[in-house]
């Protein structure tokens, strides 16, 4: 049976890899069925397993490396100089590579020499809809929101039509439209 077994095995491998059998092969219909049986499923095996490890590969390019704030400690990340992201990198530990513009930033990500940039959301989205859109790819991700506010002095007679003009704004379609022009997405 072993006799057999190892038989078999080498026979197969020998007609996968296209080597002349000569006169060593199965001789009776059941042999002949197995040795078929064997050789589609090696075949189908292979092509699994390639097909497997392709498309990992594939998935994992086109991905990318970061998909969320997690990533960063594990990714080469990239923030521009004098920036809160900067700051908010050095609050959580996360290591990396300062560049003085934006444009510098975005090159070295373009060119896969950092993994990640971090910046303000809206002005890396107006950046990238200009001229990064078919190779940079911007991770719906915040870890440090800043909100902005208007100051007024104490009772002000302003504070009420102020609050509903802003309520009014944001709650446009003039506005949905302007922040899907500069930022391409809410």
């Amino acid at each position: 049976m072993a006799k057999g077994l190892s038989s078999g095995v080498w026979w197969s491998t020998v007609a996968m890899t296209q080597r002349v059998t000569g006169s060593f092969g199965p001789r009776t219909l059941a042999g002949r069925i197995v040795a078929i049986v064997w050789m589609v499923g090696s075949i189908v095996t292979i092509a699994v397993f390639t097909a497997s490890i392709t498309s990992v590969l594939t998935i994992k390019h086109l991905q990318g490396v970061v998909h969320g704030v997690s990533d960063l400690s594990a990714a080469r990340v990239g923030a521009l100089t004098g920036t809160s992201s900067e700051e908010a990198l050095t609050h959580l530990r996360i290591t990396y590579r300062a560049f003085s513009s934006l444009q510098d930033g975005l090159s070295a990500l373009r060119t896969h020499k950092i993994d990640a940039l971090v910046y303000d959301k809206p002005l890396l989205a107006w950046a990238i809809q200009q001229g990064y859109s078919s190779s940079v790819e911007l991770v719906d991700a915040s870890f440090d929101p800043q909100e902005y506010a208007f100051a007024l002095p104490r009772n002000s007679s302003l504070r009420t039509t102020l609050d509903v003009a802003v309520l009014d704004a944001i709650h446009s379609d003039w506005w949905e439209e302007t922040i899907f022009r500069y930022v391409g997405s809410r």
